[in-house]
């Protein structure tokens, strides 16, 4: 086995640009997160360096997000993910010690909103009425509309049986 010294820190980014802040979570992200969820903080970060990446980030504040976000007035819901993606990038970059000061910890994000909309009966027929007796996918939403699971939460194998058989008892 070779020998190893100490390890020695990363060096600090010097004179770190928005860009180069977003592209080391990027980095950091894609190699550590899943597929979509790294897509997920792409998506606002490659939007977010367009606006101000070329900035230094000792010039970078707050008020920068809020002149992004209001370049995009049909993200209503969409503002608190944006500011979420922004303000991991800086933070991991703080956390790691590459950038001095984090500007980005006094951005503020709005209160996540609960969605208070039902499906009615008539919806949830006509859903179901698409899929087949047995098909496993119908299985599916029987199973979540049955016991108010979340789709993330509502896997497992039954074999040789549909769910509402065995809910049912009909087997």
């Amino acid at each position: 086995m070779a020998k190893r010294g100490p390890a020695t820190p990363a060096a600090p980014l010097r004179n770190a640009t928005v860009s180069a802040v977003c592209n080391l979570f990027l980095d950091f992200s894609e190699k550590s997160h899943a597929p979509r969820t790294y897509e997920w903080y792409r998506t606002f970060l490659e939007d977010f360096c367009t606006f101000a990446g070329k900035l230094l980030v000792t010039e970078v504040d707050a008020g920068h997000v809020a002149t992004w976000l209001d370049r995009h007035p049909d993200w209503k819901g969409t503002r608190r993910a944006a500011i979420i993606a922004v303000k991991r990038a800086f933070n991991y970059a703080d956390a790691e010690g590459k950038i001095d000061q984090n500007p980005m910890r006094t951005v503020k994000k709005p209160p996540a909103k609960s969605r208070e909309r039902f499906l009615t009966r008539e919806e949830r027929k006509r859903i179901f009425d698409r899929y087949p007796e047995g098909d496993c996918f119908r299985d599916f939403l029987f199973a979540m509309e049955q016991t108010g699971c979340r789709p993330a939460k509502c896997r497992w194998s039954l074999p040789n049986t549909s769910i509402s058989e065995r809910v049912s008892g009909s087997r």
